[in-house]
C-alpha cells in the first residue's frame, strides 16, 4: 500500500495543478479575450412595438432649457435612457456617439440621463468621454422613464417621424456595427 501512496499523492499534484491552470486560462480568455469577441460579433436589434403613451411633460436640457418629444417630430427619433452608474450604459455611449454622427441625415438622436445630479452629473461625465454629437436631456426624477415603464437601463426607444410608431431596445448595443446601422437605416426607412 505504501508504494501507490506516492504514486497518489502526485497524481492528485498534477491534477490539482492542471486544474488551476485551466481556470487561469478560462479567466484570461474572459478577461482580455472575451470582449473582442463579443464586438466582433454583434448582434441584430430586438426591436419590439412599444405603445405606451408619449410624455407631453418637459425635462430639462443641460442649459435649464425645456425638452419635450413633440419637437422632435418631422424626422425618425432615437430616445436612450441611461445613467452614469450603468456599465451597460457606458460601454454603448461612444458606440452610439458614432451611430449618430453616420445617420445625421435620417434620424436625431437623444440622450436621456436618469442620474439623480442631472445635468450636473452627467453633462460632465459625457463631456470627459467627447460624447457630443447627440443631444442631451436630463430625467433627474425619472419622470419620463417611469411614463414609459422604463424598467432597465440602457433602454432605447426608436420613434418615426409622425412620433406614432415606436419601437423599445433592451438593453445594450453595438450601435456602430455595419449590421446594426443596416438595421437602422431599414427601420428609420420605415419609420419616415
Amino acid at each position: 500500500m505504501q508504494k501507490n501512496q506516492p504514486k497518489n499523492t502526485i497524481t492528485s499534484f498534477l491534477f490539482v495543478v492542471l486544474r488551476g491552470f485551466l481556470r487561469q486560462m478560462l479567466l484570461i480568455w474572459l478577461l482580455i479575450l472575451s470582449p473582442f469577441y463579443i464586438t466582433a460579433q454583434a448582434e441584430p436589434l430586438i426591436m419590439k412595438a412599444f405603445d405606451m403613451p408619449l410624455p407631453e411633460t418637459a425635462i430639462v436640457d443641460e442649459a435649464g432649457y425645456d425638452v419635450r418629444l413633440d419637437a422632435y417630430k418631422g424626422k425618425p427619433l432615437i430616445v436612450n435612457f441611461w445613467a452614469t452608474w450603468c456599465a451597460p450604459c457606458i460601454h454603448e455611449l461612444p458606440a452610439l456617439d458614432r451611430a449618430a454622427q453616420i445617420l445625421a441625415g435620417d434620424m436625431q438622436l437623444l440622450l436621456v440621463s436618469v442620474d439623480r445630479g442631472g445635468a450636473e452629473q452627467a453633462a460632465k461625465f459625457l463631456s470627459d468621454r467627447d460624447i457630443t454629437t447627440p443631444h442631451s436631456a436630463y430625467d433627474a426624477r425619472s419622470e419620463w422613464a417611469r411614463s414609459l415603464g422604463i424598467r432597465g437601463l440602457p433602454s432605447t426607444l426608436i420613434l418615426s417621424a409622425d412620433q406614432k410608431r415606436v419601437w423599445l431596445v433592451s438593453g445594450p448595443a453595438e450601435w456602430d456595427t455595419e449590421e446594426v446601422l443596416s438595421q437602422l437605416r431599414v427601420q428609420l426607412a420605415e419609420a419616415q
